[in-house]
């Protein structure tokens, strides 16, 4: 999947949620890892690099708590926007 924008998506169960973005970085996984750890180990054949970042969060509390829990996604999609646009502007 290559994507400019990140968008984030959203799962949900009774014990389980999940949220989920990727974003493509015009850079190699040296230069993302350079900002980040835990970051993916092969570029693109472009040069670029498909970075992902998923929370999941499970287990029988989940129920009792799932409504107090903000929604991760507006903050997934500026986080890994604002990790493209550093790593691509010290490129």
């Amino acid at each position: 999947m290559t994507t400019s924008t990140a968008k984030a998506t959203q799962t949900s169960s009774t014990f389980h949620r999940e949220c989920a973005t990727t974003i493509n970085v015009r850079a190699t996984p040296q230069r993302i890892w350079a900002l980040l750890t835990n970051a993916a180990e092969a570029a693109n054949p472009d040069g670029s690099t498909a970075f992902s970042m998923t929370e999941v969060l499970s287990g029988v509390m989940l129920p009792m708590i799932k409504s107090s829990l903000p929604d991760f996604g507006p903050s997934f999609e500026t986080y890994a926007a604002d990790l493209k646009r550093e790593v691509e502007r010290s490129a």
